[in-house]
């Protein structure tokens, strides 16, 4: 397609390296998305395996990121 490209707009070999680098990048990023897939399932798989909720976020200390639920006022206890 590049080389067609080329002698059609006698730009050669300009859009045939031009063609090269976009591929191979587009080449790495796929690469890359998959391995980051493919190391969140192995995090994931673990997680299952020691037990733990395997869809949690994990933040460092073992506890929930969900923040703590607020204190009614009107309840027997909360502030007047």
């Amino acid at each position: 397609l590049g080389v067609k490209a080329d002698a059609h707009f006698h730009t050669a070999p300009y859009l045939t390296l031009l063609g090269m680098v976009v591929g191979a990048y587009a080449g790495f990023r796929v690469v890359w998305n998959v391995a980051k897939k493919m190391g969140a399932d192995v995090e994931r798989a673990e997680r299952r395996d020691r037990g733990e909720d395997p869809w949690q976020a994990p933040n460092g200390d073992g506890e929930s990121d969900a923040p703590a639920p607020k204190k009614n006022s009107d309840s027997p206890g909360g502030a007047p």
